[in-house]
C-alpha cells in the first residue's frame, strides 16, 4: 500500500493555529487537523485529503497533499474549500514516502479521518467528514 506516490505536490505546512482576535467571529474557512497517536517524532507525517470516492484509499488524485515533523498535533489550513472530505495519513518515520510493509502488513503507522476502526481501509463515507475540524488517529501494529 503506497500511499505517497506523487511527492512532487507536497505542501509542507508547519503546527500553526488559526488567527482570530478576540470577541470576533472566525469567518475564515480555515481546516484544523488534530493528529493523534503519532509515536514519536522522528520522520514525518505524510497527509493527503480527497474530495472524491473514486480517488479516495486508491493513490488516486487528492485535492492536497501535507508533509509536517512527526512530532507535529495540529495543522491549520487557511481558506481551505467547504465541502466532504477525507484524509489518508501515515508516519514516514524513516523519511522514503512510502508506507512500508512486512509480509502485507504495514511497519508504520496509518490512519484516516473518520472514526474507524484499527487496520481497516474505510470507504470514502465512512472517513468523510464537513466540519472544519478534523481527528486524524494515527494507528500502529
Amino acid at each position: 500500500m503506497n500511499r505517497c506516490l506523487v511527492l512532487g505536490c507536497i505542501f509542507l505546512i508547519g503546527a500553526c493555529s488559526a488567527d482570530s482576535t478576540a470577541g470576533e467571529p472566525d469567518n475564515s474557512a480555515s481546516l484544523v487537523i488534530n493528529l493523534q497517536g503519532v509515536r514519536g517524532s522522528s520522520g514525518k507525517v505524510l497527509l493527503a485529503i480527497y474530495d472524491k470516492a473514486k480517488e479516495f484509499g486508491k493513490n488516486g488524485k487528492s485535492v492536497a497533499w501535507i508533509a509536517v515533523p512527526a512530532g507535529t498535533r495540529s495543522i491549520a489550513l487557511a481558506d481551505f474549500p467547504v465541502g466532504k472530505f477525507a484524509i489518508s495519513a501515515f508516519h514516514d518515520q524513516n523519511e522514503n514516502n512510502d508506507l512500508d510493509m512486512k509480509n502485507g502488513a504495514p511497519v508504520e503507522g496509518y490512519g484516516n479521518s473518520g472514526d474507524v476502526g484499527k487496520w481497516v481501509d474505510p470507504t470514502f463515507s465512512e472517513a468523510a467528514f464537513e466540519d472544519r475540524t478534523v481527528n486524524v488517529k494515527i494507528r500502529y501494529l
